[in-house]
């Protein structure tokens, strides 16, 4: 059985979204990144998912097979948001 992705997406309207693969719908919304990431982050744990999390320009970052640390890519997109 294929894992359940759970992905980290900027929300269309204002902030960031976690959704299923191949949903429209996201589960729930945020206001910052870190937060839904943290919550991303849970559920892939709780479920044995994956955590997909996209950029500000909705590529993908970072996907892997289990939850971990991804503190770096957060920065990382932090520092490419300053730059613009």
């Amino acid at each position: 059985m294929a894992k359940r992705k759970y992905h980290v997406i900027p929300h269309p309207k204002d902030g960031w979204g976690i959704y299923l693969d191949k949903s429209d719908k996201s589960i729930k919304n945020f206001t910052t990144k870190d937060e839904a990431l943290k919550e991303a982050r849970t559920l892939a744990k709780n479920n044995d998912g994956e955590l997909v999390i996209h950029g500000m320009d909705g590529k993908v970052l970072q996907s892997s097979g289990s939850p971990k640390d991804d503190k770096k890519e957060v920065k990382k997109d932090a520092k490419n948001k300053k730059k613009k």
